[in-house]
């Protein structure tokens, strides 16, 4: 018998995945890291699946950035949250970014920054 059981997958986006905790209900994000060779697990600090998913997705959107992307592969939600994220809180008002970019993520929902042309802006 193995002396460590895989955990299973719930959900996964990227390279992260969520999995439950072995003494605890709250769900994990997990990742395994080549350099340690081990999984890098941080709480989610929820006991609800459909939340940690919600949480889950909004850190990788936040925290991902992909290099050398072509255009139609980038979310433009994404690099509207990435700029509030490192430019808003830095303005004049960032009450007033954080507003115009969350009604500009409901409008480009969907969209990449390749379908971004002049008749849709």
């Amino acid at each position: 018998m193995p002396r460590y059981r895989k955990r299973q997958r719930l959900f996964q986006i990227g390279d992260w995945w969520i999995e439950c905790g072995r003494a605890s209900p709250a769900y994990y994000r997990a990742r395994y890291n080549p350099k340690s060779r081990q999984v890098d697990r941080v709480s989610l600090e929820t006991e609800d699946f459909e939340e940690s998913k919600d949480r889950l997705v909004e850190w990788w959107v936040l925290n991902h950035r992909p290099k050398a992307a072509e255009p139609e592969q980038v979310d433009l939600v994404n690099l509207l949250l990435q700029y509030q994220d490192d430019h808003g809180q830095h303005t004049a008002d960032p009450a007033r970014i954080r507003l115009a970019i969350t009604h500009l993520s409901d409008y480009f929902k969907g969209t990449s920054a390749g379908d971004l042309t002049a008749g849709l802006q």
